[in-house]
């Protein structure tokens, strides 16, 4: 009886020949595919919810807007990327510990600049 060595060169037992029944190139080719899909779906951007443009007040209450539109109110204090916070009854705490209040119809941008009266107006330092 003839000796059969599996991939790695060892002896194999006859009935283990069947047991591997995916050519080399097949079971590679099924790696790269899987591999290339993990990083595919670890790289595209999920939105769990459409991104935040700014907030805005509105009958007294602060509300996110997406696209420019008016959408949720807020629920528990917002952090612009300044360092800025927005609280949900309107009140604004700049970084350097000053503090003012959202009027009707203002709006803040997420890096912190505020839109009063439809004219953009820096945060204050």
């Amino acid at each position: 009886m003839a000796h059969l060595n599996d991939h790695h060169g060892h002896q194999a037992d006859p009935g283990a020949a069947a047991a591997c029944a995916r050519p080399r190139s097949t079971r590679w080719t099924v790696r790269t595919a899987a591999l290339a899909l993990a990083i595919v779906f670890s790289i595209a951007p999920v939105h769990a919810s459409p991104p935040m443009g700014a907030l805005v007040m509105r009958g007294g209450k602060v509300l996110t807007t997406i696209d420019g539109k008016p959408a949720t109110p807020i629920s528990t204090e917002t952090t612009m990327s300044n360092g800025t916070r927005v609280e949900t009854d309107g009140t604004v705490k700049p970084k350097d510990g000053s503090e003012f209040r959202l009027g009707e119809g203002d709006m803040i941008m997420m890096d912190g600049h505020i839109m009063r009266g439809g004219k953009p107006k820096a945060m204050q330092p």
